[in-house]
């Protein structure tokens, strides 16, 4: 999985001058896989899909071009996809569901919302502390950066009827990271998860608290494939969130969200793809389970479950605050998984080869307790185009 994910960026690299600014619309139809629509399937079309997951070039509305294997979600499946047709092989990409051992497909969409934040030119400034303690700020062009790499939160977060978490022993186990802060009222937790292999995603909340001004020093530490703490401790390099976040009184969800990079090399480790998700609601993925993996304060009266990982799986739901930039859902959460994966998890299968990958759609916030309907909901900073260029194509993160 690593040398092909490797394969394909060195393929981007080495092709990125032979291809050009966005694509023009027309009525003609084209194979999915023909993503920049030249009339042919060529290695140009993984190019094309490589650039923009890594927050490339292209101010492109109309995302749904790069979704090649047609299952609402851009990642680095689509390029998958399209090598699979190059060498005439068989390819398929569906939801895995735990609880029922059912495979689900996310229904054909004939109408696309235009991504709106794809075609934003803007800056985006970001805020990036150093583990000495040196705090400055930068600017994030979207579509300057070559490639070359790979509502604030009631901490209590909810549990929506009865607890449906399960101590987690999956192999995403090591993909995720326990956050832990001293305060002066005791302790902190948090919950992070692997996005590359010096960088840790996680909520903005557990690395800075805007109610009293402070930037946090967690330690962070891994858990193992059984689900249990490690004592494996990270060295910390830098901690970077949206200015946004820090400017908000009372912030939301929508740029809740961090990047920690660290010296320690974490290519061993379970990496959760990051997937443009900006079609994805409560109608298109009905059928689709969700996940949220983290290390929660207590489950059922039980307190220290931090120690061990629980999961939970639910859906995306609609709430009357629904808007594009934060995803609601009714997965049972609780204090201490702030900054967890909200993801799904595909088996892609190129032919006779069977991958399992665990995409994240969103990073765990908080939750919103609705005025109307069925009663309070999870919320989290959802994953789009901009949130790629931050986590891994970011010239301003280092890990020296």
């Amino acid at each position: 999985m690593k040398k092909l994910k490797a394969l394909l960026v060195a393929m981007t690299m080495t092709l990125t001058a032979m291809c050009s600014g966005g694509f023009t619309a027309s009525a003609a139809t084209y194979d999915p896989c023909d993503v920049d629509r030249d009339g042919e399937v060529t290695i140009l079309d993984v190019v094309s899909v490589n650039r923009y997951i890594v927050g490339g070039i292209y101010h492109e509305e109309e995302y749904n071009r790069f979704d090649a294997d047609r299952n609402l979600i851009v990642d680095i499946s689509d390029s998958f996809c399209i090598l699979a047709k190059l060498v005439d092989n068989s390819y398929s990409n569906k939801y895995y569901s735990r609880t029922t051992g059912k495979y689900y497909s996310a229904p054909s969409v004939s109408t696309f919302i235009p991504d709106r934040e794809a075609s934003d030119t803007s800056s985006r400034w970001y805020l990036k502390r150093t583990s000495k303690g040196v705090v400055t700020s930068y600017e994030l062009e979207p579509g300057t950066v070559d490639i070359d790499t790979e509502t604030k939160s009631n901490m209590s977060k909810i549990v929506i009827g009865d607890d449906t978490r399960k101590k987690s022993t999956s192999e995403e186990n090591t993909g995720i990271v326990y956050l832990r802060t001293p305060t002066s009222s005791g302790f902190k937790f948090g919950t992070g998860f692997v996005v590359g292999d010096h960088q840790i995603a996680t909520a903005a909340h557990c690395v800075c608290d805007t109610e009293t001004d402070q930037w946090l020093d967690p330690m962070v530490v891994l858990y193992g494939a059984d689900g249990k703490l490690t004592n494996r401790a990270l060295n910390v390099v830098e901690y970077h969130i949206p200015k946004s976040y820090y400017d908000l009184s009372k912030s939301s969800s929508w740029c809740d969200y961090a990047l920690i990079t660290v010296k320690d090399d974490l290519s061993d480790l379970t990496h959760f793809s990051i997937g443009t998700s900006y079609n994805v609601d409560e109608n298109t993925f009905k059928n689709v389970p969700l996940y949220v993996t983290g290390c929660p304060d207590g489950v059922d009266g039980i307190t220290n479950s931090k120690f061990s990982l629980y999961s939970a799986e639910g859906h995306i739901v609609k709430d009357e605050l629904y808007n594009k930039a934060s995803l609601f859902f009714d997965v049972d959460t609780s204090y201490g998984q702030s900054g967890s994966p909200v993801y799904v998890i595909t088996d892609r299968k190129a032919g006779n080869e069977t991958v399992r990958m665990y995409v994240a759609l969103g990073v765990l916030s908080g939750y919103y307790d609705k005025k109307s309907g069925i009663g309070p909901i999870n919320v989290a900073s959802r994953m789009l185009k901009y949130h790629q260029q931050f986590y891994a194509n970011n010239p301003n993160m280092s890990w020296e």
